[in-house]
């Protein structure tokens, strides 16, 4: 049987010993899991130096190698479009004459859930190199690959397109908030606040022990995770995982238009319920918000703390952060009336964005589906 090890050498990774400055921020980038974010890689965010990569397990790898993780991220790739070194949670694959890289990263793409189902261990899952290497492979001709993966790239630029017009609609609403009220971080308005827990009720969201008990998990309450919130944004509604009416009992309970935040995964992301739902306890729920103040406006003040008006902000307000320490958020008193103003206008970005997340979400699917009925390389396809 013909399998992808026929057709590609794997090389491991490694880290320099980070008690020895000579071997840090050198001129060599080098890739971890994080830094495999998009189809292409150029820049990573360490880099090493040549006495890094000599007194440790790594090697520099030529552009059009593709990176691939092992380890946490199972199966999430990136094509070096220069030369780079990398850790040992990534393996480079190395083709041989007979394979294009690009056609060969989107045959892998389509094998995400097969990488995810060979995970293993007990805290960070991993994969064996044996996983790869043993994958049945009989790629068509070089210029057959060349075509198949054009068509590919073409697919893509179309997700691609669709994303970058979602990040646009989002930057609207940001610009337009602050363009009322200000940095909500700096207060540069000198807006008076009052503290988060004299606006509503702040509760901790619960979770049925143990986890995954068929008596409490799998029924018809829907339960909300952080994917739940990355997906859809602004206004959510759980289609991830759900309670049986007496694991709702053991969780808490929200109402649909009720405000949520995450405190863990994705710290301080807020959201609006679209649906009556439960919230485990990496959530925090807000209850019967104050009549004057509008949730539109309160969304986006937590949204723009949680990501932050620059990159370098990402976060640093809600590492960590405690119910307690929610209550003592301090909101502004801005006038109902300019809230409102605010959000008759974030109405009209929303609904825009509402149609490119859904076209994204389709487009996406459609993708992965035309990856997978695409890509020949099986024995028999």
């Amino acid at each position: 049987m013909s399998v992808l090890g026929n057709y590609i050498q794997i090389l491991g990774g490694g880290t320099p010993n980070r008690d020895i400055e000579g071997y840090w921020e050198g001129d060599v980038p080098w890739a971890t899991v994080k830094d495999l974010t998009s189809k292409h890689i150029s820049e990573t965010y360490e880099s090493i130096t040549e006495r890094g990569v000599d007194n440790c397990a790594t090697q520099i790898v030529p552009a059009g190698t593709l990176l691939i993780a092992t380890r946490m991220a199972l199966g999430r790739m990136s094509i070096t479009n220069v030369p780079m070194a990398f850790n040992q949670d990534l393996k480079a694959l190395v083709i041989n004459g007979k394979v294009d890289q690009t056609y060969l990263y989107y045959f892998l793409f389509a094998k995400e859930n097969y990488f995810i189902s060979r995970g293993n261990g007990a805290t960070v899952k991993g994969f064996k190199i044996e996983d790869i290497r043993s994958l049945p492979f009989a790629p068509p001709a070089l210029p057959t690959q060349r075509r198949i993966a054009a068509v590919l790239d073409k697919a893509q630029a179309l997700v691609a397109n669709d994303r970058r017009t979602l990040a646009v609609y989002d930057q609207l609403a940001k610009s337009l908030f602050l363009e009322l009220f200000g940095d909500p971080v700096r207060n540069e308005r000198g807006w008076e606040t009052v503290d988060l827990g004299s606006l509503c009720e702040v509760v901790r969201g619960s979770s049925p022990r143990p986890q995954g008990d068929a008596r409490y998990f799998g029924g018809p309450v829907p339960r909300l995770m952080v994917a739940d919130l990355t997906r859809d944004g602004m206004y959510v509604t759980p289609q991830i995982d759900s309670l049986t009416i007496e694991g709702s009992q053991r969780s808490r309970p929200m109402k649909r238009g009720d405000l949520v935040m995450a405190v863990s995964g994705k710290p301080g992301l807020p959201a609006i319920l679209m649906v009556d739902c439960c919230i485990h306890d990496g959530f925090a729920g807000f209850r019967d918000f104050d009549k004057g103040f509008d949730l539109r406006f309160i969304y986006h003040y937590l949204n723009m703390l949680a990501v932050g008006v620059s990159d370098k902000s990402v976060g640093a307000i809600f590492k960590n952060i405690t119910t307690e320490e929610i209550r003592r958020m301090r909101i502004p008193l801005v006038p109902l009336k300019a809230q409102e103003r605010f959000g008759t206008l974030l109405h009209n970005i929303q609904k825009q964005r509402t149609c490119i997340a859904a076209s994204l979400h389709q487009s996406e699917g459609l993708f992965r589906e035309f990856v997978a009925g695409g890509v020949p390389g099986e024995l028999g396809n």
